[in-house]
């Protein structure tokens, strides 16, 4: 199982005050830490969105380039499916999300377009098997600070969705 991961699986984290409503920096060493112990027990990929702060195998940083939300996350995706990862998901930096959860949003996307982990003011996950430029088409600037706007775009494609349990059931904030 372990191959469908690294060679199959990316997992994004973006670190930018556009797309997460946090300064700039809100991945420090702590939430690098958890990234790392997440993507070496899964064996998936990771790209980070921001300024590097820890450097391990698995891990490539990238700089960003815009400050419109809608497009960082659009690009992140975009470049994930170039590198030849098949399933993407994107998680919120501060979220403590546990290995069960993450790879439970890997194996959704091997029959379901997209993956959404739902909290009390957005998503702290998003993830898609395919890239789909139209989805990101007219959403708005705060879409992952609104579980209704990402869901009402992913329907107007007539794409499946699989919802992960809620932040407040499951996960703790990291510190």
């Amino acid at each position: 199982m372990n191959d469908y991961f690294h060679k199959w699986c990316c997992l994004i984290i973006i670190d930018h005050p556009a797309v997460n409503n946090k300064p700039s920096g809100s991945v420090n060493i702590n939430s690098v830490q958890h990234i790392i112990s997440l993507i070496e027990k899964i064996g998936c990929g990771c790209f980070i969105y921001g300024k590097p702060v820890l450097v391990h195998k698995q891990i490539v940083w990238h700089s960003i380039d815009q400050s419109n939300a809608v497009s960082i996350v659009a690009d992140a995706f975009s470049e994930a499916f170039r590198a030849g990862f098949r399933k993407v998901v994107l998680i919120d930096p501060e979220i403590t999300i546990s290995t069960a959860i993450l790879e439970e949003a890997f194996f959704a996307l091997k029959m379901i377009e997209f993956s959404i982990g739902p909290y009390n003011v957005g998503c702290y996950l998003l993830g898609m098997n395919v890239y789909e430029p139209a989805f990101f088409e007219n959403l708005p600037p705060i879409f992952l600070s609104d579980t209704k706007a990402l869901i009402r775009s992913i329907g107007k494609l007539r794409l499946a969705i699989y919802k992960t349990p809620s932040f407040p059931d499951i996960y703790v904030v990291a510190n």
